[in-house]
């Protein structure tokens, strides 16, 4: 449960965004006396929340012109536009952009229908103003607000996953010549075991993809670390700067609990000269 830490708080922060995201829509309607917000756009709230980092925007502004193209030449054509049929016109369409350009952003073919089927006073002004508001405006505000949250939302995973990273390397086992604790922390020769299985180009050095599977390999986390966290924790240990990390700054880590194995048994070894 404890490797799910950091997975389950940003979920809670990426909540809270799509929340406030969708409260400041609201607020700015509420202040500025225009529309902001159109329920066909929660499906795009949805979408920028969800991932670590909202994705780009040509996607959206590319499926969003294409659906908009073909709703408006639907609404002129003389014959009345059924939902039915702007759908599997704009779903035919939406795939083979998706198959041409890998641009897919879905939530346009639900904002194209209402334009290929509301009956407009304003057959050529009216599609254009909703274009422009709430659909383009509204994701310009929500896009900007979920992408200036995703600067502290990565910053508490990748704190989250370096506290993981640093409390994994307690290990508990009861010792059965140690009766004062049970805990086992990672020796010199098991860290240098760890980082030489995981130094696959063999250069002494680990990098942000090698660093993964460390991490992966130490902490049996089951919340697999993306390589963009990676390469913040590479940063964070890389004292000389060259986006790689030896052994040493690789021990920086751990370096907390390991000195603390070694002080442990050097009292040990102490206390029992001491009596002999």
């Amino acid at each position: 449960m404890k490797h799910l830490l950091p997975h389950i708080i940003d979920a809670i922060v990426a909540g809270l965004t799509a929340v406030l995201g969708l409260c400041l829509l609201h607020y700015g309607e509420y202040i500025f006396k225009i529309k902001l917000y159109d329920a066909k756009m929660l499906t795009s709230i949805v979408i920028f929340c969800s991932n670590p980092v909202p994705p780009s925007p040509r996607s959206f502004l590319i499926c969003t012109l294409c659906a908009y193209a073909v709703a408006i030449l639907l609404q002129w054509s003389s014959h009345p536009t059924s939902t039915e049929l702007y759908q599997a016109v704009a779903v035919g369409l939406n795939v083979l952009i998706s198959k041409l350009t890998s641009h897919n952003f879905s939530p346009a073919i639900g904002v194209g229908a209402i334009v290929a089927t509301k009956k407009w006073q304003q057959p050529i002004l009216d599609p254009i103003r909703h274009l422009i508001t709430p659909w383009l405006l509204g994701h310009v505000i929500i896009y900007c607000f979920v992408l200036c949250m995703s600067k502290p939302r990565k910053f508490i995973r990748v704190q989250l996953a370096i506290r993981e990273w640093r409390l994994s390397s307690i290990k508990h086992h009861h010792d059965e010549n140690d009766t004062d604790t049970n805990e086992w922390y990672y020796s010199e020769a098991e860290l240098q075991e760890s980082f030489t299985r995981c130094d696959t180009s063999g250069d002494g050095r680990i990098d942000a993809a090698e660093f993964k599977i460390a991490y992966r390999n130490l902490t049996g986390s089951v919340d697999d670390l993306s390589l963009a966290d990676c390469e913040d924790i590479v940063r964070a240990f890389d004292i000389d700067g060259n986006g790689s990390i030896d052994f040493h700054e690789f021990r920086q880590a751990v370096q907390p609990f390991h000195h603390r194995h070694h002080r442990h048994h050097r009292g040990s070894t102490f206390k029992s000269k001491k009596q002999s």
